[in-house]
């Protein structure tokens, strides 16, 4: 049922993979190059989290996506009900611009999984 939601988001022009993580960075679905999302996906996991505690410390609000650009790949997560994430992985030309409204369709879809 997760991978069913997340396939959509190998649509995008370059991304190469796709998870839906846990808090504790645990992948509870994966979809497409598992190299790729396996990296990226476990140190996103310690970034997401250091950062939704730095906003709420610091009043920003909730954080709710966050891209990183590692020359190589892109990665773009997205926050899921607060207590979960989804992760895109992108080859270094894709476009994680034209694939927002996936991703934000996949949030939604996975909240009401979760909730």
């Amino acid at each position: 049922m997760f991978a069913e939601i997340l396939s959509p988001l190998l649509g995008t022009p370059g991304a190469v993979a796709a998870a839906f993580y846990d808090r504790q960075g645990q992948a509870i679905a994966e979809v497409g190059d598992r190299a790729a999302i396996e990296i990226l996906g476990t140190y996103h996991s310690v970034w997401f989290t250091d950062l939704v505690r730095a906003a709420a410390t610091g009043g920003l609000g909730e954080l709710r996506e966050l891209t990183i650009d590692f020359g190589e790949r892109r990665a773009v997560s997205a926050l899921v009900s607060g207590r979960y994430y989804v992760v895109v992985v992108f080859a270094p030309d894709g476009l994680p611009a034209t694939g927002r409204a996936a991703l934000a369709e996949a949030c939604r879809r996975l909240e009401i999984e979760v909730a």
